[in-house]
């Protein structure tokens, strides 16, 4: 099977969201995140896209990053580390954000 490169939204301490180009390789996400990967979903209405962290960015002291709300504004979390968006699909596999998804990602870390 082919591995197909991801478009993701990188979200890095101290550093604004950015569209990024990945390999779609268990190692480029835990590269990136910096440790073992954790996948949780962010919005309401759009259960396709997803945040990845580092599973362990609070245990391991990792940096906070940027403090996550629902749709409705309230706080969800803090993300300890640099963390990416993407998209899933039917089957659970990652995939490329649409671009309304990037963007959205984007907003909602600004």
């Amino acid at each position: 099977m082919l591995l197909q490169n991801l478009t993701v939204v990188a979200v890095r301490v101290d550093a604004k969201p950015v569209v990024e180009t990945i390999e779609n390789t268990l190692s480029a996400f835990q590269e990136l995140v910096g440790g073992y990967i954790e996948a949780i979903r962010v919005f309401d209405d759009d259960t396709s896209v997803i945040l990845v962290c580092n599973e362990e960015g609070r245990l391991l002291r990792l940096p906070p990053n940027r403090r996550i709300a629902d749709n409705h504004g309230v706080a969800i979390d803090v993300i300890h580390g640099d963390f990416v968006f993407c998209a899933v699909n039917a089957n659970g596999e990652f995939c490329s954000l649409t671009e309304k998804q990037a963007s959205r990602c984007i907003a909602l870390c600004s």
